[in-house]
């Protein structure tokens, strides 16, 4: 993983692809604070980059990794972010979680995936409550962690359980 030099080139295909997209995309995360996650496909094979943006395409940060990026999120207040690999030859790099301070623009920590990563759908994140959680919507599987990747808890999720949402 190395720290991206952004171009021109790059934010207008990253512009391009959000902009005339009629349907939600899973690599374009917003905040609540006018930030967004988002990340793209390199034309290097089985690389990506991984950016936080503003909402003008303006770069606040970005990260190349040498691995093909599943999915990514942020948190509501646009501090911390974090995305997943998928494959790629660098075991170093693949099926790998990458956790930032986006206020630090630094890598927290970064872990390999644990559970099955094709069915991550979606991240999660409670600052007041200090915790992020995946969900495997072909599980029906969410995971709660500390921003120090302990975790919380493990559950099969129903459409109607929020139950655990005051833990």
């Amino acid at each position: 993983m190395t720290e991206l030099i952004v171009n021109e080139e790059l934010i207008k295909r990253l512009a391009d692809e959000c902009r005339y997209n009629s349907h939600p995309l899973s690599n374009f995360v917003l905040s609540h604070v006018d930030t967004m996650a988002c990340f793209i496909s390199a034309p290097e094979r089985y690389h990506s980059y991984f950016l936080i943006l503003d909402t003008n395409f303006t770069p606040l940060m970005g990260q190349e990794v040498s691995a093909y990026i599943h999915t990514c999120g942020i948190s509501d207040d646009g501090n911390y972010a974090i995305y997943q690999t998928a494959n790629s030859p660098d075991r170093d790099a693949a099926e790998s979680f990458f956790f930032f301070d986006t206020r630090k623009k630094s890598v927290v920590w970064n872990r390999k995936v644990e559970h099955d990563w094709v069915g991550i759908t979606q991240y999660v994140f409670n600052t007041s409550k200090l915790y992020w959680e995946e969900w495997h919507s072909n599980e029906h599987l969410k995971y709660r962690y500390d921003f120090e990747w302990n975790m919380l808890y493990s559950k099969r999720d129903s459409d109607h359980d929020n139950s655990l949402d005051s833990i």
